[in-house]
């Protein structure tokens, strides 16, 4: 997505024209602006664009929305009641659609980064690796197994699966302002992972 790709002003123009020819705002383009406006770490936007996606009711990934929405209330103050009321929200929907795609490794890793957020450790290194199995060479779903390991308290396993995306070629572009993974940035293996040579003869990141 071009959110990813920092090309934040045609992000919006191109949002700003799938917006203009619909009357109604659907859930998807509004939390479109709120990523957008995440990347772009306007927190205050990105919750009112959450929170009318969530209010327009469930969709088949309202679960996202609903934990993406308790993320945003994470990083603003006095909002954590609100974090906890969503991502509870956010777990429920997602155990619910867990039982119809079981075999769905992006919705498994998705849980299991919940379950991390939540302080439910051993729910979530189960999840993880069990999205894992089901997809071990997923560049997404190691960049969450990252991130559910460091949660967990499991700093040697955060690191080989950072070091498993960087051969992966996965996009580290969130990894450097990501609160959650602020102590493991101190890490001095950190920065050797990541600037790493991929094993295909690329130049070593920057």
């Amino acid at each position: 997505m071009r959110f990813k790709l920092e090309e934040y002003d045609q992000a919006e123009v191109a949002i700003s024209r799938v917006l203009k020819m619909s009357m109604e705002l659907s859930a998807a383009a509004l939390s479109n602006w709120g990523t957008m406006f995440f990347y772009q770490r306007c927190f205050v936007d990105t919750a009112g664009m959450f929170e009318r996606a969530a209010a327009l009711g469930a969709g088949a990934d309202h679960f996202v929305i609903r934990g993406n929405l308790a993320e945003c209330y994470r990083r603003l103050p006095g909002r954590d009641a609100e974090a906890r009321t969503s991502l509870a929200k956010a777990i429920g929907l997602a155990e619910g659609k867990r039982r119809e795609r079981a075999k769905n490794p992006a919705l498994r890793s998705r849980l299991a980064f919940y379950y991390a957020l939540g302080g439910r450790g051993a729910e979530a290194l189960a999840e993880i690796g069990e999205a894992r199995r089901l997809a071990p060479r997923d560049a997404e779903v190691l960049l969450r197994a990252v991130r559910v390991y460091e949660l967990s308290g499991r700093r040697d396993e955060a690191l080989a699966a950072l070091g498993e995306a960087v051969v992966r070629n996965a996009s580290l572009s969130d990894l450097p302002n990501d609160p959650d993974l602020a102590a493991l940035r101190q890490d001095p293996r950190f920065g050797q992972i990541v600037n790493t040579v991929p094993t295909n003869g690329q130049n070593p990141r920057k």
